[in-house]
Parts: structure tokens; C-alpha cells; sequence
């Protein structure tokens, strides 16, 4: 058990052992600190204790359970302090410890008359004789009287050893090499060839587009011509070339070995790679045949998004219709379409 106080008067060493004796334990050990009457050569009546009281029980708690931890013999420990005044040869302070062996009783008291005197917001203000009251006089220290001893660093522990002008030497190369990676990258975006008398700041060309704002090349590539433009009788061709009926739904009769040959998945893979000018290869499966297909696609969308983006597919107009043939549609995005406002409020407010 754990017995912790701060008393306000006088602590009586009888009464804090008796609290920790046990009918298991051998040994009590015990740790009193008082007051004595000198403190760096001066008379000293008397020591006054302050403390915030929460903060230092709850502090004291934490100690005890790291005695027990430490030394789980322990039966029952009780830390006492006092506050206040605390004349001189009175008890400022005891800890009592039980403990079935000595040992064990010795250790946990001196462990915890360390950790009290670092963890405990405990405070003491010596009053002495001459009336001089208060904490201990600062001492000024003269740095100027102070004696300047060199200290020399280990080799090793050096990570620079070249000299103020080569460090200067390399910084600035560092800062030319940016700058000129910095030329490059805005030679490539505003201006065409080499010059060498000149730099990007002061000698550039700027080739803006319609509807931009922003000072690099943009460039935009439109289809006129793809998979997505082309009329309805695109799938009468297709099947014409599968082997299929043709548009006027007649057949010929005859059975050729050819047509039955690419009538099917093969037949479609084969037409697809001729479209995408792939070179066939009998040796690879379909699903690598495939693959090459998929990735033939991916990279003609990777140089030009508008193809799969922002044309549509156009279709046939029916007999009688008024509408123009070959009408092509563009899907414009919710920031074009602003631009087109305020170009349009410029132009007619």
C-alpha cells in the first residue's frame, strides 16, 4: 500500500514507520532529511517549502509504482513531505519502505529519494540570519575575464576540408548550371534554334493560341478522318471483308477456303491489325495478338487525346432529312465554354 502526504506540520519518523510495518517484512527502511543550519558559509534558521500539490501527489504515485515494478518485494511504501517552515533539526522529509530482505528495502529508499528530489514539483527558499531573505544571489559572470581555450576538432569529424574560395568556387558553378538548365527548358518552349548572344529572358518569341493564356506551346490536333468519322456502310465493308454477305445481300455460292479462313475472331484480329498497320504474325497467340492491338490504341490516344475525346461519330442522314451531311460534333468542357463567354462579352458589351 501506498501511503503519500504533504503535511503542513511537523512530521513524526514514529508514526510514518509504523504506517509501512507488515508481519511479512524483515526489514524497514527508513530516509529522514532535516534542516541544518548552514548553506554555503551562511547561517540558515530555517527552510520554507512550496509545492503545486495536484501535480506532486500524482508525481509521487508515478514513483511508487516504478519501485514496485523495479522491486516487487516491496510491501508498503509511504512518502511524507512537509511545507511551509521547517526549522532547523526538524524533518523536511521521510520515506519508509517495507520490505521482506534489507536489501531490497535499502535500494528502493535510495531510488526514491532521487526521483523525488528530480520528478517533484517541490520547491525550498533557505531564510538566513543576516536577513537575507529570498532564494540564492545571482552570480554575474565576466566573459570577458574568461579564458578562450582552443579545442581542436578531430579529421574525422570534419565532412568539408576545402577552403572558403573553393566552397565560393562551387557554389557559384552550382548556380550556372541551374541557370543554364533553366535556359534550355524556356529555349525549347519560346524560341527556335540556338542563340547564343542572347537569353530567354530578354529575346523571346511567343506563340500563343486561340483562346490561351498561358505563355508555353499548346498544341491541339482535330481528326478529320478516323474510326469515329466514318458513315454507317463502315460495317457492311467490314463484314464484306470477313467473308460475310455483302451490302446488296447476295453471295456468291461458293465456299472459299480464304473467307472461311478469316471468318471468326481470326479473321477480325487480321482485319484490325491491317487497319492499325500491325505486321501479322502466325507464330503468337491470339491473346499476345491482343495485347499488341491494345497497345497500338493506347499509344495512338497518347499522341493525340482528341482522338477518342472530342469527336463523335457521325452518321447518315435519312432520306428527307433537311440537315447537312457530314455534320461534325465537338464536346467542348465547362472552362471552354467560359472562355467562350467572355470572349463573346468583350467582343459585344
Amino acid at each position: 500500500m501506498d501511503f503519500l502526504n504533504l503535511a503542513k506540520d511537523k512530521l513524526v519518523v514514529s508514526d510514518v514507520s509504523d504506517l509501512v510495518a507488515h508481519e511479512s517484512c524483515g526489514a524497514i527502511s527508513l530516509f529522514v532529511g532535516t534542516t541544518r543550519d548552514n548553506f554555503e558559509d551562511k547561517k540558515v534558521i530555517s527552510l520554507e517549502y512550496e509545492a503545486y500539490e495536484p501535480m506532486a501527489l500524482k508525481t509521487m504515485k508515478k514513483i511508487c509504482q516504478e519501485i514496485r515494478s523495479r522491486w516487487p518485494d516491496v510491501k508498503n511504501i509511504a512518502i511524507h513531505h512537509r511545507l511551509g517552515e521547517v526549522p532547523v533539526k526538524e524533518a523536511s522529509v521521510v520515506i519508509a519502505i517495507s520490505s521482506p530482505h534489507r536489501k531490497d528495502g535499502i535500494d528502493a529508499t535510495a531510488f526514491a529519494i532521487e526521483e523525488l528530489k528530480k520528478q517533484v514539483p517541490i520547491w525550498k527558499k533557505e531564510q538566513y540570519s543576516e536577513a537575507q531573505a529570498g532564494r540564492k544571489p545571482k552570480v554575474k559572470i565576466n566573459f570577458q575575464e574568461c579564458p578562450i581555450v582552443g579545442a581542436e576538432v578531430p579529421k574525422h569529424l570534419i565532412q568539408i576540408n576545402a577552403n572558403h574560395d573553393e566552397i565560393k568556387r562551387r557554389i557559384n558553378m552550382f548556380i550556372e548550371r541551374k541557370r543554364e538548365e533553366v535556359n534550355a527548358s524556356n529555349i525549347e518552349d519560346f524560341i527556335e534554334g540556338d542563340i547564343s548572344d542572347s537569353c530567354a529572358r530578354v529575346k523571346c518569341a511567343v506563340f500563343r493560341i486561340k483562346d490561351s493564356k498561358g505563355h508555353l506551346k499548346v498544341r491541339r490536333v482535330i481528326n478529320e478522318y478516323g474510326p469515329q468519322t466514318l458513315q454507317e456502310d463502315y460495317t457492311k465493308v467490314f463484314s464484306k471483308l470477313q467473308g460475310q454477305r455483302t451490302d446488296e445481300g447476295e453471295s456468291d455460292g461458293k465456299e472459299n477456303p480464304e473467307d472461311c479462313k478469316n471468318f471468326g475472331i481470326t479473321g477480325r484480329l487480321k482485319s484490325m491489325e491491317n487497319h492499325l498497320k500491325i505486321p501479322p504474325s502466325s507464330s503468337e497467340d491470339i491473346f499476345e495478338r491482343i495485347r499488341r492491338l491494345e497497345n497500338r490504341i493506347l499509344y495512338l490516344e497518347s499522341i493525340s487525346p482528341e482522338y477518342l475525346h472530342f469527336l463523335e461519330k457521325t452518321t447518315q442522314p435519312k432520306s428527307g432529312d433537311s440537315r447537312e451531311t457530314g455534320t461534325r460534333k465537338r464536346k467542348y468542357s465547362i472552362r471552354s465554354i467560359d472562355e467562350f463567354i467572355n470572349e463573346l462579352e468583350e467582343i459585344y458589351l
